[in-house]
């Protein structure tokens, strides 16, 4: 919704330009409310554009009120397109298969024979045990997610990950304040509030290059700092392809943002992550269950404990 919002903010303020005969392919357009979808296609006809709605209704769907992608489906038709690309590996593939199509079990049996599901006794020990596994990655911080269902759970998750990067010295210099987190030199965030003076959408994630009371630096896109510009309200803030953006702004202007190690379910739909961790804390849905165990490119593993899972036929039923 915040992509849809911010194109038309562009294009109605002379930012971005629609030729008459565009084609405009929207990804994850199940997400997308009603609201927003009536403005869309108000401008894509009046510009004389065609328009792709590409997305999976079985995935999460839009926060405000929606289901439009469905109703097109069923009145327009569509075309499935069956072949993979995310995951590398088979099994990635399998899982996902398996759960888009509600085949739970089938899912968690592949996981379970791949070693992919770890069990610890209770919501501590398995928490600390995928933080410890996180740390003990090579891939690099950006190629690495932690997925949660709960806001809390994704908070002491993303604590638990900034003492590791703490302790290594991957954060440096004073630890500064914004609204109830802490944030230093080389901390991930995640953008969680659209500011469209500054070029920020809810959903990005960026990489802090500079804190301090009044003034934090941030980066977004590639680690290559060469030609980089630096950007603040009012101005213009397109990235030069393959260089990243730096975004400076008075974070007592500006806290729409939080820790990017751990995310939710519903932010992390449309990523794909070389490297992921889901935490079950026993309880899900399917449509949360099929995001978070789809989100791989290379490995991914789900952490479990016998407090609240206490078999796999269990833990079958509260993924479903």
């Amino acid at each position: 919704n915040d992509t849809v919002k911010g194109m038309l903010f562009k294009h109605y303020n002379g930012r971005f330009e629609l030729p008459k005969g565009s084609l405009i392919v929207l990804d994850e357009a199940g997400m997308v409310g009603n609201d927003d979808y009536q403005e869309l296609l108000r401008v894509v006809a009046a510009n004389k554009c065609n328009i792709i709605l590409a997305g999976d209704e079985r995935q999460l769907s839009s926060v405000q009120r929606g289901g439009m992608f469905e109703v097109f489906d069923r009145e327009y038709g569509s075309a499935l397109i069956a072949n993979i690309q995310r995951q590398k590996a088979q099994w990635g593939k399998d899982v996902a298969m398996a759960m888009s199509r509600g085949d739970i079990r089938s899912g968690v049996k592949i996981l379970h024979e791949q070693g992919k599901i770890i069990e610890h006794e209770d919501k501590q020990s398995s928490m600390q045990g995928l933080i410890e596994d996180w740390s003990k990655s090579d891939k690099r911080v950006e190629d690495r997610l932690i997925i949660a269902i709960s806001n809390k759970d994704v908070a002491a998750l993303n604590h638990g990950v900034r003492q590791y990067l703490k302790l290594s010295g991957k954060l440096t210099g004073d630890e500064i304040r914004v609204g109830a987190h802490y944030y230093q030199k080389g901390d991930k965030i995640l953008i969680t509030d659209t500011n469209k003076d500054l070029g920020l959408t809810n959903g990005d994630y960026a990489q802090v290059v500079k804190a301090t009371a009044d003034k934090f630096v941030i980066s977004r896109g590639s680690n290559d700092s060469s030609g980089d510009r630096v950007s603040s309200s009012g101005s213009d803030n397109k990235a030069q392809e393959g260089k990243s953006e730096l975004i400076e702004f008075n974070p007592k202007d500006y806290g729409g943002f939080k820790h990017g190690y751990a995310t939710t379910v519903f932010k992390a739909q449309g990523a794909s992550i070389s490297d992921v961790y889901v935490y079950h804390a026993g309880y899900g849905w399917m449509r949360n269950s099929y995001v978070a165990l789809s989100r791989c490119t290379d490995e991914m593993k789900l952490y479990i404990n016998n407090e609240s899972t206490k078999s796999i036929d269990q833990l079958v039923r509260q993924l479903g």
